[in-house]
C-alpha cells in the first residue's frame, strides 16, 4: 500500500531568543545553547488515516487526510537531515547521523506518542 504524503520545503524561522534570522531554512540555531534544529513538515495528502512512526523510539502518530505535522530534531551539522521511508504500514522517519531525538508538533503543540491512534476493537 502506498501512502500519499507531501514533504514541506525548508522555510526560514526566527529564533525569539536571539531575534536574528535563522540560517538555511529549517535549520534553527539557538544562540543560548549553540545548538541547531532541523524541521520538516509532513502532510497526509491521501484520503484516509496515515500512520507515521519516528525511530528509533518507535513512536506512532496518526494523520488525518489533509493534516500536517512538523518533525524537529537537534542537529550537530548543517548537513544532517531526516531519512523518510514510505512503506506498506505507513511512513517511518529516522534521524540521520548527527541528529538527536525526533519530536512531532502540530499547531505549535508537542504531540505525544499515540496521537490519534485508532482504538482497537474487541
Amino acid at each position: 500500500m502506498t501512502h500519499n504524503i507531501s514533504l514541506g520545503t525548508d522555510t526560514q524561522q526566527k529564533d525569539a531568543a536571539s531575534q536574528q534570522l535563522l540560517c538555511a531554512g529549517q535549520l534553527q540555531r539557538y544562540a543560548s545553547r549553540g545548538a541547531m534544529e532541523r524541521r520538516k513538515t509532513i502532510t497526509n495528502s491521501g484520503s484516509g488515516l496515515m500512520p507515521m512512526y519516528t525511530e528509533p523510539e518507535g513512536q506512532d502518530f496518526w494523520l488525518q487526510s489533509g493534516e500536517t505535522v512538523e518533525i524537529r530534531a537537534e542537529v550537530v551539522s548543517a548537513s544532517a537531515d531526516f531519512e523518510i521511508d514510505e512503506g506498506p504500514d505507513g511512513i517511518t522517519v529516522w534521524p540521520s547521523n548527527d541528529m538527536g531525538y525526533i519530536s512531532t508538533w502540530s499547531a505549535g503543540e508537542l504531540l505525544e506518542c499515540g496521537y490519534q491512534r485508532p482504538k482497537q476493537q474487541g
